[in-house]
């Protein structure tokens, strides 16, 4: 475990608000829910760092949008000390099970080709080198072959988008060119807006590129 964000709500709603904004604003992991007398409920995740951070106050803001009595305590550890997993350790197994599992389907398959030298005979080469070359004069048209690059449809791209976290599309949004959007404007956005948002600039550019 890298680093271990906690916040701590009075009542559920508050608790769901803050694990739901955790979940979009970063790549983070939900750990656990966990009911504490007088009310209060703690939600903790896991993650990198810098992600934990970034979760752990977004949804703190967004507990106290709820209301100033909602947020109770917020806390992030870095690199905590491994007896801590003891706290979390069916979570933190489950969560590394599936780390393996997605690492092992990422590996790649690595194809190893020898060169083949292929033998020439002395009459295939004569052959060759008496070959008509023929000149294409600069009065002439000439037919250049070049590459097609296949063009990504509008369906293509939107199921790669669909595939994308919340958070990746967040940094999709920002690197969209004449994006007056700030992180916190696409915090309240849902997965569907954040696509239809992608795909409208989609369709902007490729009318561009067709004019």
């Amino acid at each position: 475990m890298k680093a271990l964000g906690m916040i701590e709500t009075f009542g559920l709603i508050g608790a769901i608000e803050a694990a739901d904004v955790m979940l979009k604003t970063a790549n983070v992991t939900l750990l656990k829910k966990e009911k504490v007398r007088g009310g209060l409920v703690l939600v903790s995740i896991a993650g990198d760092v810098g992600a934990v951070k970034t979760a752990v106050e977004a949804a703190a803001t967004a507990v106290r949008a709820l209301g100033e009595q909602s947020l109770y305590a917020s806390h992030v550890i870095p690199r905590p000390d491994l007896q801590i997993d003891s706290f979390y350790s069916s979570e933190i197994k489950k969560e590394s099970d599936e780390e393996i599992k997605s690492q092992r389907e990422l590996e790649e398959i690595v194809v190893v080709t020898e060169p083949v030298q292929q033998d020439i005979k002395v009459d295939q080469a004569k052959e060759i080198l008496s070959e008509k070359i023929e000149v294409v004069k600069p009065n002439q048209p000439q037919q250049v072959r070049s590459e097609v690059k296949e063009k990504l449809t509008l369906p293509d791209y939107k199921r790669k988008l669909l595939k994308l976290k919340a958070a990746e599309l967040r940094d999709e949004i920002s690197k969209l060119k004449n994006n007056d959007s700030t992180a916190m404007d696409t915090i309240g956005l849902t997965k569907k807006q954040m696509v239809g948002i992608l795909l409208d600039d989609f369709e902007k550019r490729n009318q561009s590129k067709d004019q």
